[in-house]
């Protein structure tokens, strides 16, 4: 197979009984393609460490992803890719793109971001969203919620995040567009490779 494609509209809460298997199975499906495009062009966000398990099966080895910082404790947490994943890893040799749009958000950032800081693969498509802060949502009252900023994450490579500003893709294009330049690039890349 040449390139796979692989949609994440979504990253569910990594502890549900289920989402290691299926992230697994959707791995194994993936595991012998030459290259890679991953489509968060919809993805909003979810649970930072189901971002953490998919980027694990990209990575050789434990790398440190970002680092987290509480306000409400203080503390600094180290964010890094598990060394061993159920089924097989597809490694970092092989090439990866990542497509992207405005409404690209949170979670979606977080695994873009690495991606791009880490020289992972390539960002194709539009500027995310730019929310690189997490929230604590806090009932302040019978009909009210209250999101609070409580922490942030950062790259150890800038030493800051996507916050305001969003991921900047590498290869700038209409969200609409950038599946069809990612594949031009992974078709280019083959045959340069041969």
């Amino acid at each position: 197979m040449f390139e796979t494609y692989l949609e994440l509209v979504h990253f569910p809460y990594a502890k549900l009984p289920g989402t290691e298997q299926a992230i697994s199975e959707s791995m194994g499906v993936i595991r012998d393609t030459r290259a890679l495009i991953v489509d968060l062009r919809n993805n909003h966000g979810g649970d930072g460490d189901t971002v953490t398990l998919y980027m694990s099966y990209l990575f050789d080895k434990s790398t440190l992803l970002s680092e987290s910082y509480d306000r409400l404790t203080g503390k600094t947490t180290p964010d890094r890719t598990r060394t061993e994943v159920r089924g097989h890893k597809y490694g970092e040799k092989r090439p990866l793109w990542v497509l992207t749009s405005s409404g690209t958000f949170s979670g979606g950032e977080a695994f873009a971001y690495a991606v791009q800081t880490l020289q992972r693969g390539t960002i194709v498509g539009e500027r995310t969203g730019g929310g690189g802060h997490y929230n604590k949502v806090v009932k302040v009252g019978r009909h009210f919620l209250l999101s609070v900023a409580v922490g942030m994450t950062k790259s150890p490579i800038t030493h800051t995040n996507w916050d305001g500003v969003g991921v900047t893709p590498d290869v700038a294009t209409s969200a609409d567009e950038a599946l069809d330049a990612a594949m031009m690039l992974a078709r280019k890349t083959m045959r340069d490779a041969k």
